[in-house]
């Protein structure tokens, strides 16, 4: 049953020591790269202020890209030793100003147990999350990175665009290795119960995905 007052993981600030020229580089390559290809005006010149913005504001944790993350919502699962993780936030300069699911991550991993609780870290263009089990066999760990200048996502190894489907799914193996799929997208303004039915219309032969439901959500 889900929580009526779930826990919200604000991800924390991280303070960068870089150089401000360092850190621009790649910020200022992309809005070139955007304003050749497609002579955006305005979105070049809200580009262009964010990077002057970000000249000023290096060290401060501040963060930059093209997406900004508000936090996280983590609900464990039954009968998985799972979860679903929400990544929240919105697009720099957007018109509308309220926050919304940027995409989800669902682990199934019904051969674990969860140790503790996970840790969220905002860089300044990666958003890094890392997840922690107990096995028979010893610790496990699942980490995603989401680069918020490409907006790409990284869970595991695998590399994704966020923009061809928002929703994932991370299976741990029998021979203990994790699989991950990309699915069909969730809604921005989707609460946890949709997200999960969400996932089971995309999921229907999986073993555990039919029976899924939401615990209270996990806290550190």
């Amino acid at each position: 049953m889900l929580d009526p007052a779930p826990q919200h993981f604000t991800a924390r600030w991280h303070w960068n020591k870089g150089g401000a020229v360092a850190l621009m580089l790649p910020l200022m390559a992309k809005i070139n790269l955007k304003f050749a290809a497609a002579h955006n005006w305005k979105r070049y010149l809200a580009a262009l202020s964010l990077g002057v913005t970000a000249l000023a504001m290096t060290g401060c944790g501040v963060q930059l890209g093209e997406f900004f993350s508000s936090g996280v919502l983590c609900y464990s699962l039954k009968p998985s030793s799972g979860l679903i993780s929400i990544e929240r936030g919105n697009r720099w300069f957007h018109r509308r100003a309220v926050d919304g699911n940027l995409f989800c991550v669902l682990v199934l991993a019904p051969t674990l147990r969860f140790q503790t609780g996970p840790s969220f870290i905002n860089g300044s263009f990666t958003s890094s999350r890392r997840f922690y089990w107990n096995s028979d066999s010893g610790p496990v760990t699942l980490s995603y990175d989401w680069n918020r200048l490409s907006d790409s996502v990284n869970i595991d190894g695998y590399s994704f665009s966020r923009e061809k489907g928002n929703a994932f799914v991370v299976c741990r193996s029998p021979d203990q290795k994790w699989s991950v799929r990309q699915i069909a997208g969730v809604p921005s303004t989707a609460d946890a119960r949709a997200v999960v039915r969400h996932f089971q219309r995309n999921l229907p032969n999986d073993d555990f995905a039919p029976d899924l439901s939401l615990l209270p959500a996990h806290t550190e």
